[in-house]
């Protein structure tokens, strides 16, 4: 079992999403697919890029077939600057994205910013060696791909298995 809402209401790690979308979504609109991936009833969207940037957010598709803010979403503990959420399946899987919308946030009301989280950092370049010695390598830089303390969560949850 993932949590009850009492157990995450203001949890910085979100359920992770089945998909993000850079695309403009109606709302009222019945989902089947996105991304080229089929959506079913409680699959979790990220929708990032709306041309009304108030509906961007993360969304479960109801039973009906239409997208509804996702219970752990939905309240103003849920909305804040740094909110993390992973991405599944699509062109986005395995990234991370970020709420950057600085705060306070009123849900329905602030143009909510998402990106897409990097942990990483590239290495140096090393220093060039003079005449009759070597120079220093670089040094190594994460690849970005994933927090470990993210991946650490989603595992304990039982959300990741790795």
């Amino acid at each position: 079992m993932i949590g009850r809402y009492n157990e995450i209401i203001g949890a910085p790690y979100k359920i992770p999403c089945k998909v993000a979308v850079n695309s403009n979504i109606i709302l009222a609109t019945l989902i089947s697919t996105l991304d080229g991936i089929s959506i079913y009833s409680g699959d979790r969207v990220l929708l990032f890029n709306q041309s009304d940037a108030r509906e961007n957010g993360i969304y479960t598709l109801s039973s009906f077939g239409r997208l509804e803010r996702a219970s752990d979403f939905v309240y103003l503990d849920d909305a804040y600057n740094g909110v993390l959420v992973l991405i599944n399946q699509g062109t986005y899987a395995s990234k991370t994205f970020v709420l950057s919308t600085v705060d306070p946030i009123t849900l329905g009301s602030t143009q909510l910013n998402f990106s897409i989280y990097s942990a990483g950092g590239s290495g140096g370049s090393g220093t060039s060696g003079s005449s009759g010695t070597s120079g220093t390598s670089g040094s190594s830089g994460s690849d970005g791909i994933a927090n470990p303390a993210i991946i650490m969560m989603y595992t304990s949850l039982g959300i990741l298995n790795i």
